[in-house]
């Protein structure tokens, strides 16, 4: 699922000016199943809801936009996500990015819905190098503390904080990850956590 995407902005799908180059999705599009007809959700909350339940985000108050850091907002617990669907298929499952689907409760959160590991945010528009809001360290300064107006400092909620969080209740803030970039360290650890993976008997 990817956000901000055009119609033709796959050279798979593009049917009239074939700008697009993107030759590792296209080689996975040869052999997918291709769905044309569906209705697409205006932002990110909606969108991941929808995507997550498969169910019109209506049905559950999601509809209107993004979850605010403040706001108790969330799909509900009667809901079955995806990866608890895919769980009870037998998978592991794993998410690594940007949840944005509700974190007021623990029980909110991705890894008590389906997921067995989160590595992200459950919020949106982080900053890219520096992860977290300081409020588990007690502090309200730094770069990642300086939003909203220019030179007006704002407490971050630990919604922006970079977080590994598993099913059996482990969860750290990953301080360490301070200066680098999101997109390498979730790339990077996705690659390690498929080289720690046995396809014949789950995690090694």
């Amino acid at each position: 699922m990817i956000d901000d995407l055009g119609y033709d902005d796959l050279g798979s799908c593009a049917q009239i000016f074939h700008r697009a180059r993107s030759p590792n999705i296209d080689f996975l599009a040869k052999d997918a199943l291709h769905l044309e007809k569906y209705y697409n959700q205006p932002s990110c909350t909606p969108s991941r809801a929808a995507f997550m339940t498969g169910r019109y985000n209506i049905r559950y108050g999601l509809q209107s936009g993004v979850i605010k850091p403040d706001e108790p907002e969330a799909i509900p617990l009667s809901e079955t996500l995806l990866p608890k669907a895919f769980k009870e298929c037998g998978y592991n499952t794993s998410m690594h990015g940007k949840w944005h689907l509700g974190f007021y409760t623990k029980e909110h959160c991705p890894q008590n819905r389906g997921f067995d590991r989160f590595f992200g945010f459950y919020l949106g528009s982080q900053d890219y190098f520096y992860h977290d809001s300081g409020n588990d360290r007690g502090e309200s300064d730094g770069p990642s503390q300086h939003i909203g107006k220019r030179n007006e400092k704002q407490f971050r909620p630990s919604g922006y904080d970079f977080r590994e969080a598993y099913s059996n209740g482990t969860e750290k803030v990953r301080f360490d990850l301070n200066g680098t970039y999101s997109t390498k360290a979730i790339a990077e650890d996705f690659i390690a956590k498929l080289d720690d993976y046995d396809p014949q008997g789950g995690f090694q």
